[in-house]
């Protein structure tokens, strides 16, 4: 189920022409796609990093000092959670 559902988008590939092949032929199409996909995620999730760091950073700064920023991130984080 979670093939098909996936898969549908790349169907057009096909021509109309299904047949034994026609998974690879749709995990060929994928395969070029894939690399994009995974350094788009890492892209997001460096993105996530750099916003925490600096979340923390600005939170230690707010106080003045009086939080030290690992433990900044003890209410970055979940807030992050929340929020999201």
């Amino acid at each position: 189920m979670v093939f098909v559902a996936l898969a549908q988008p790349l169907v057009p590939v096909l021509n109309g022409e299904y047949g034994d092949h026609s998974p690879i032929r749709l995990a060929a199409t994928a395969s070029v796609l894939l690399p994009l996909i995974v350094v788009a995620g890492l892209s997001q999730f460096s993105a996530a990093m750099a916003d925490t760091l600096s979340a923390a950073a600005d939170l230690k700064e707010a106080r003045h000092g009086r939080v030290v920023t690992h433990r900044g991130f003890l209410v970055v984080k979940p807030a992050t959670i929340v929020l999201a």
